[in-house]
């Protein structure tokens, strides 16, 4: 799993970072989830537009993907974080930022 997740993320200030459910990470802007990091999967999750995930999807199908069911639709968006490159990442991440606040 790339480390620099949690340096891009924690980076676009306010970020909080927080436990989440267990054995992830959260990352919330004005306590709102925007990502969540899973790293004994070396996956995270980012709150995306169904529009935005799509438009990430077709440039990186090996490493975007739709977040399992319902949420997936919402937009919730995976990330296979050993395949994704960092400026990919780091687009995504912001997009997740400002989609919050």
């Amino acid at each position: 799993m790339p480390k620099y997740f949690q340096e891009i993320a924690l980076a676009l200030r306010p970020i909080e970072q927080a436990v989440y459910r267990g054995s992830g990470l959260s990352f919330k802007v004005d306590g709102k989830v925007m990502a969540t990091l899973w790293p004994e999967k070396g996956e995270s999750y980012v709150k995306l537009t169904p529009d935005q995930q799509a438009g990430f999807m077709a440039q990186d199908p090996a490493a975007i993907f739709p977040a399992p069911k319902s949420w997936g639709k919402q937009g919730w968006t995976g990330i296979k974080l050993p395949v994704v490159k960092k400026a990919m990442l780091k687009k995504i991440l912001f997009q997740a930022r400002e989609n919050i606040g």
